[in-house]
């Protein structure tokens, strides 16, 4: 697995280099604004934030306006957003593209590891690119996954995605809707549910995946600090699959997979091919985060599939940089436990983000 976990680190790397140039003197968003990330639509695991401009942003978790932030390449990112051409359609049958008639929901952060789809109370038209990378210094084989998310109607939001543990090898593909429920009566609170399925594009084929209800909260719509809570299950094989979709939203699971043809390799729980569990697990997660400034939020993300033999644990802090507009980075680094065994855990996500113009109904 070393080959694979250099290759992931050398990526990071070299995207961190390549995003230190618009930010070299561009203006930086004040300190301290109002947490909302304008632009429309919100960004993190959470909701429309309190922008003026627009439902929220998607800020990843930095609290700042959207409008306040550099943007670089806004033309390019603008040219190629399919949300675009969705409004024009929308024109076309007489629908009002700018105004939703969703409440305003609060801007909060956005989870490492295990995500929702899109925040909650994210409006239509806003969608988002991400690549994540997670490495291991145990047994847990290195994940890397693609995704795409597009909220096709406010509040519900779907996605697709390429789970692969190496380059130029696919190991499953994962679906996922999300449906935003409602948000508080001050705007500093939302809560909605997720169904992530994913297929095995290897071995047996076996389909498995998560479902949960999570919930964000904040003391005050435009305070520094948010709390998340989420629940659900988790269907998982353990010798068939690698790292699951959780740092997409989905199964959440690190499980394991063997390659080859023989049956007697053992996976990192100890077992064999031919002995491969499809086991049923109750998920749990919890966030802290402080928005310190409008491009930098910290966090601390904790995660457990419990099981007596194949339970998966992680605690992690995390910090969330947006230098522009239009793109985010998310680092954590922390302890995971798989089988009873300790490690530490690396994980990355990028983000290219094309935010929602559209407005709230509060913004009428």
């Amino acid at each position: 697995m070393t080959p694979p976990r250099r290759n992931a680190t050398r990526l990071t790397v070299t995207v961190l280099i390549l995003c230190l140039g618009p930010r070299l003197g561009a203006q930086v968003a004040r300190p301290g604004s109002p947490a909302a990330e304008g632009g429309g639509g919100s960004r993190t695991g959470g909701s429309e934030g309190a922008s003026g401009a627009g439902p929220g942003g998607q800020t990843g978790g930095s609290g700042a306006e959207a409008e306040e932030l550099p943007d670089p390449l806004g033309g390019l990112f603008d040219a190629f957003d399919p949300g675009r051409a969705h409004r024009r359609f929308d024109e076309l049958l007489g629908l009002d593209p700018e105004r939703s008639s969703k409440p305003r929901a609060p801007e909060l952060p956005l989870a490492v590891f295990v995500e929702s789809i899109r925040p909650l109370g994210a409006l239509k038209y806003e969608n988002q690119l991400n690549y994540f990378v997670g490495t291991f210094t145990g047994s847990a084989p290195t994940l890397q996954t693609l995704t795409y998310e597009y909220v096709f109607a406010d509040w519900n939001a779907a996605r697709i995605e390429i789970i692969s543990p190496r380059p130029g090898q696919v190991d499953a593909f994962g679906l996922g809707y999300q449906r935003t429920f409602g948000v508080g009566r001050d705007h500093n609170w939302a809560h909605g549910a997720l169904v992530l399925p994913e297929v095995s594009l290897r071995g047996t084929g076996f389909v498995g995946g998560s479902a949960l209800y999570t919930v964000a909260w904040k003391p005050e719509q435009e305070s520094p600090w948010t709390i998340g809570l989420s629940a659900g299950a988790n269907r998982a094989s353990l010798a068939n699959r690698p790292l699951d979709g959780a740092a997409r939203g989905g199964d959440g699971s690190m499980t394991s997979r063997t390659e080859g043809t023989g049956a007697s390799i053992p996976d990192r729980f100890g077992m064999e091919r031919e002995d491969e569990a499809r086991v049923w697990r109750p998920f749990a997660s919890g966030n802290l985060w402080y928005t310190a400034s409008p491009e930098l939020t910290f966090g601390v993300e904790g995660v457990a599939y419990a099981h007596s033999r194949f339970g998966e644990y992680l605690v992690q802090p995390n910090l969330t940089w947006r230098p522009a507009k239009h793109f985010f980075v998310q680092l954590g680094i922390g302890w995971y436990e798989v089988g009873g065994r300790d490690q530490g855990s690396f994980m990355c996500r990028v983000n290219l983000i094309n935010p929602s113009s559209r407005k709230p109904r509060e913004d009428r």
